[in-house]
């Protein structure tokens, strides 16, 4: 479990800026496709590619900081929620979206894609003017 995942980037991402020298999202892993690619064809003394054996240890595989994640919809799904999960929510509207920030800050309910507090801070006075 303590074991870090390798990191897998762009090829010559380090030489190049339009490659992401310094720029994560450019640096993001792309498959070598060239006839001669060293990579590709897993030459020794080249950076590795992802393959079968990089996979996470099955324990923790799926979990987000060692929680297993749980999609919310509505406050019902909330109540559902057991100790050592996390609340992920769906697509849904803001209105609902407020209502279940709202009673998951009150149960101390951790929500991974949303900052309960700066969500408020921005949507509640909308959320206030609907019906």
């Amino acid at each position: 479990m303590a074991k870090k995942r390798k990191l897998f980037v762009r090829k010559d991402s380090w030489k190049f800026p339009r490659f992401g020298k310094g720029r994560k999202t450019k640096m993001k892993w792309r498959a070598s496709k060239g006839m001669h690619g060293k990579i590709r064809l897993k030459m020794k003394g080249y950076q590795a590619q992802p393959s079968v054996g990089y996979k996470n240890p099955k324990e923790i595989r799926g979990k987000i900081s060692g929680l297993i994640p749980r999609m919310v919809y509505n406050e019902s799904d909330l109540d559902k929620m057991q100790k050592g999960e996390v609340a992920l929510i769906g697509k849904i509207g803001i209105r609902k979206k407020i209502m279940i920030v709202e009673k998951a800050m009150k149960a101390g309910i951790k929500i991974t894609n949303v900052n309960g507090e700066e969500f408020l801070k921005k949507f509640s006075l909308k959320g206030k003017k609907t019906k």
